[in-house]
């Protein structure tokens, strides 16, 4: 079989597709798929002027009306905040933002950013009570929309910068591997997994890429603050979406509180907590390397 490949930079990480098909069709719908990531990183970006995100946050606390997408992620953040207690949120933005991680990377603390609810009407309206980022489900959510384009051929692997969906098998005829990334050494390998035929949604939440002044952005909304009480997490689930939004509460509640509310998720996850120590929950899949 042959393998087709691309690489872009979306999302604001690099983009990796594989497919096994042949060209031109392989390559046609690899670009159709990074064309549907450029879409919803223009229209849920929070670096972006103009688009769908900065008009909501320019009316906060205001009733809008936003379309069957929009609607139906920002009442998943919301369903996942209660679900959470409080752990996830999409309003950290103003958080992010005091602390430096704003649009212009300007890395300087200014103030103190503030939480808030979202409030939703059964005709589509939803109000926010603070400024809200996708950061935390976005990337899960664009590698989703990517696999459904790429459903027709029989093996591909999605690489969003760590947030992985990969199904079938690669070009040899063999199951597809997923690394495990040393939390402290990005270089080197931890073990890793084999992929399930059916497909399998991976994600991992560390610190080690985006820190700056001896913060990150793995924000704790309990204390506004970035979450000190994990090295890392590895999630697997049915899709990205569920791997990448669970994996970010999980490190935040860091390593004894979230081994107690894993069975209450519908991922796998593997923790690893700052002492070294690391847990893996029943239905994680995969070997560790001596």
């Amino acid at each position: 079989m042959e393998l087709v490949s691309a690489d872009y930079d979306v999302l604001g990480t690099k983009l990796w597709i594989y497919v096994v098909g042949k060209n031109p069709a392989a390559k046609e719908s690899i670009e159709k798929a990074f064309l549907r990531a450029k879409e919803i990183e223009k229209k849920y970006s929070r670096f972006i002027k103009g688009n769908i995100l900065a008009d909501l946050n320019a009316k906060v606390g205001e009733w809008q009306t936003v379309d069957e997408e929009t609607y139906a992620l920002l009442k998943f953040g919301e369903d996942l905040n209660k679900k959470t207690q409080g752990v996830f949120d999409l309003s950290v933005k103003g958080i992010l933002e005091s602390l430096g991680y704003d649009e212009n990377y300007s890395f300087e603390e200014r103030g103190e950013g503030s939480l808030g609810k979202m409030e939703f009407s059964a005709d589509g309206k939803v109000k926010i009570n603070a400024q809200i980022e996708f950061g935390g489900i976005g990337k899960g959510y664009a590698v989703d929309e990517m696999a459904k384009i790429l459903a027709e051929f029989p093996g591909y692997f999605i690489n969003a910068g760590g947030d992985i969906f990969a199904k079938g098998l690669n070009e040899k005829g063999e199951k597809w591997k997923v690394y495990f990334e040393h939390p402290l050494e990005v270089e080197k390998m931890m073990g890793y997994t084999e992929v399930d035929e059916k497909g399998m949604g991976f994600a991992c939440s560390s610190p080690t890429k985006r820190q700056w002044a001896g913060k990150h952005h793995l924000i704790d909304p309990r204390t506004k603050k970035p979450a000190d009480k994990m090295l890392a997490v590895y999630t697997q689930a049915k899709n990205c979406f569920l791997a990448d939004a669970y994996s970010t509460p999980l490190f935040v509640m860091g390593y004894d509180e979230a081994k107690k509310n894993l069975d209450d998720f519908p991922v796998e996850a593997m923790l690893v907590d700052v002492s070294g120590a690391i847990y893996r929950s029943g239905g994680f899949k995969g070997e560790l390397f001596k």
